[in-house]
């Protein structure tokens, strides 16, 4: 049997749709845990802004920064 190229399409969709998953779930708890809603995990989809989106995370101020840098 050969493969239509509809059949390869339908493939490549649910492997894209699976790949977009496994990069948007982390990154929507990311998100989360800096105190911003979750939605922003989305922009990992777009080209270049991913890349500063990964920046900001990697840059701002996390909850757990400012609970060690409370005064006591």
């Amino acid at each position: 049997m050969f493969l239509t190229s509809a059949d390869i399409s339908a493939g490549a969709a649910i492997g894209w749709i699976v790949f977009a998953v496994i990069l948007v779930i982390p990154h929507f708890q990311l998100w989360k845990r800096t105190g911003h809603s979750g939605l922003w995990g989305l922009l990992i989809l777009i080209p270049v802004v991913n890349i500063a989106m990964l920046w900001a995370l990697a840059i701002k101020r996390w909850p757990v920064d400012k609970a060690h840098n409370a005064p006591r």
